[in-house]
């Protein structure tokens, strides 16, 4: 495909099916599952966004008193 006739919304249905075939892949152990999903989604986030934006793992903890 020409780059005159590349759109952004053709350059994200490319983003698309690569995170959709990443997420896809099946995974007996939960934890293991979610650790592939996790850096597929960072991948994903990382190759589009600006590097002023850190992005990364990690945990969210909620305390309820």
């Amino acid at each position: 495909m020409s780059a005159e006739k590349m759109s952004i919304k053709t350059m994200f249905k490319a983003k698309q099916a690569v995170l959709e075939s990443k997420l896809n892949v099946l995974f007996e152990h939960p934890v293991t599952k979610g650790d592939h999903c996790e850096s597929a989604w960072i991948d994903f986030f990382r190759s589009f966004l600006p590097s002023k934006y850190a992005i990364d793992k990690g945990f969210v903890f909620h305390l309820c008193i």
